[in-house]
């Protein structure tokens, strides 16, 4: 290399971000996208070669405020103030506790009326202090986690000091607890009129359950300096106080605008580089944890896309996926040429349709490349497992009848036999589980529950180049996103990912949880609340990953 073209660091300057945690804000229907952007951050190799993209000198970004004042935030803070002029000057606080005064509804900025029940918040300062100091610990003292999460944190020191809030304790009989479809835009967080009721309902479309409640992101924190606060603290916390705790709590990344210079912009690019801003400002923002609020990438992808414009209409996180690796892609073909391309590198893989004549045994290859391998489910009521539909999708087939195959041997329409084989297996390994299908029965698109269990490492065979040998690839499960509800038209798309530590984390837009193994494992197909890994379940090969 000339000094005019200096080789490429090999290092990030503030570190790899391995070990941030962070929600993504909700804009209404846009859980789709923060599923799989949690997924990819969690590509190691992915979210490294991203953020070393064209890398230039910079300032560290610590804190990422935005051009414009965020939208809940400002309605927050103006709450605020509208609340403190409408508290009562009397209110003292006296023997350690404050007094209870209701807000009126006149004059109200929102015209809000939150609830102020004393059933499951506590606002005297004195026992709501017990309280918080009861359910909210640091990880490294959190004796509610499981023995092997405890190691874990232990062998990680930028773990240790995470804030964790366990909303049901061991010395109790651990209770199932809805969580509600969180599908709605962070603006309406500040409209609810009253404070959800914790008491475990029964599971209904839309929601999943947990055994086990480990709080990161979206504890709630109360005000302080009002009597009546908008943010009390409850022991367990319902899906909204939780997502509204995450924006209150921040810090927010509040991404409204492009941080490239003007001369590397433009329109092809602007969905690449909005990410990579994305996840540089994760991986240096000062704080470990907190929100991301992605608007300028969401505002990008729907200039580029008709199809993420639709509002009301309920958007496919495995589409997205598959637009997104398409779209980096090519713009790093363009700007690093086709044998550079390190997101090919990580996501591309190969198969290899072999149609072999019956009747003069010639056979006939087709190669063809692949960024994830959507696989069908196999029909009738048995469970299966995924090694069972992986074999499946490579099963030999016979065509015959009107399906005959043209041989250009026999220059006629012959029968023969029909096989897909993994000739070239990725680094990380995508699987698509086809569970939206056309139901001719009720003339529309549905959703399939067929149980399919799916392990934490996978052996996978493929064909070597030359077509002679077999040999096998293992991968390791890190990540899934999770569609819950009924239909394809309607639900909710949550992401479990294995981070640095090898924990396992459950994203859901605004709120991060710790979930053991038994959690991940859960979501096979007709589980609890409608739950399934319908779309991505994402492998790593472990051994490449070390070289």
């Amino acid at each position: 290399m000339t000094q005019d073209h200096p080789a490429p660091p090999t290092l990030l300057p503030y570190g790899d971000g391995s070990s941030k945690v962070y929600g993504m804000e909700n804009f209404g229907n846009t859980c789709y996208c923060n599923s799989i952007l949690q997924c990819l951050y969690y590509s190691d190799k992915f979210r490294t070669k991203l953020a070393l993209h064209n890398i230039t000198q910079h300032n560290r970004k610590e804190v990422m405020a935005g051009v414009k004042n965020h939208n809940f935030t400002l309605k927050y803070e103006l709450l605020v103030q509208k609340r403190l002029r409408e508290q009562p000057k009397n209110a003292a606080i006296e023997n350690g506790t404050s007094e209870r005064v209701k807000p009126t509804r006149k004059g109200s900025l929102f015209g809000l009326k939150f609830n102020t029940s004393t059933t499951n918040s506590v606002n005297t300062s004195s026992t709501d202090d017990s309280l918080r100091k009861w359910y909210i610990t640091e990880a490294k003292n959190c004796d509610a986690l499981l023995a092997e999460q405890k190691l874990l944190i232990r062998k990680n020191p930028e773990f240790q000091d995470l804030p964790v809030m366990v909303t049901r304790h061991t010395s109790s009989p651990l209770e199932l607890a809805e969580k509600s479809d969180n599908s709605q835009s962070s603006s309406m967080l500040l409209n609810d009129k009253t404070e959800k009721s914790n008491t475990p309902t029964s599971v209904k479309e839309g929601s999943i359950t947990s055994q086990s409640c480990f709080i990161i992101v979206g504890i709630p924190q109360p005000e302080v300096d009002l009597v009546n606060p908008i943010n009390p603290f409850n022991p367990n916390p319902s899906s909204d106080h939780r997502k509204r705790s995450a924006l209150i709590n921040g810090p927010i990344i509040n991404l409204d605008h492009s941080l490239q210079l003007p001369t590397q912009q433009s329109d092809e690019t602007a969905l690449l580089y909005a990410l990579k801003d994305m996840f540089e400002c994760m991986i240096e923002n000062k704080s470990q944890i907190g929100v991301v609020s992605p608007s300028h990438f969401i505002t990008k992808l729907k200039e580029k896309n008709y199809l993420f414009r639709q509002v009301n209409m309920h958007q496919d996180a495995h589409e997205f996926y598959n637009y997104l690796i398409n779209e980096i892609i090519e713009v790093v073909d363009k700007e690093c040429g086709p044998n550079n391309n390190w997101c090919n590198e990580i996501f591309q893989g190969m198969i290899t349709n072999e149609t072999k004549c019956i009747s003069c045994e010639t056979i006939t290859s087709k190669e063809e490349e692949f960024l994830d391998l959507s696989i069908d489910i196999p029909p009738g009521d048995a469970a299966y497992s995924l090694t069972h539909c992986l074999n499946n999708f490579s099963r030999l087939e016979t065509l015959t009848h009107q399906n005959k195959f043209y041989c250009n041997n026999c220059c006629s329409l012959q029968e023969a036999t029909k096989t897909i084989k993994l000739k070239k297996l990725p680094e990380v390994l995508v699987i698509n589980f086809k569970r939206f299908k056309y139901d001719e029965s009720v003339d529309k698109m549905v959703k399939l529950f067929d149980s399919i269990s799916y392990p934490f490492k996978l052996r996978l065979f493929n064909t070597s180049a030359k077509g002679q040998t077999e040999d096998f690839t293992l991968y390791e499960l890190y990540a899934l996103v999770i569609h819950i509800g009924g239909g394809p038209m309607h639900g909710h798309y949550v992401a479990l990912c294995k981070v640095k530590a090898q924990l396992w984390l459950l994203f859901d837009d605004e709120t991060v949880e710790v979930v053991d193994d038994s959690f991940v494992l859960k979501f096979f197909g007709n589980g609890p609340g409608l739950a399934s890994p319908i779309k991505i379940g994402t492998y790593i090969n472990p051994i490449k990953l070390s070289l």
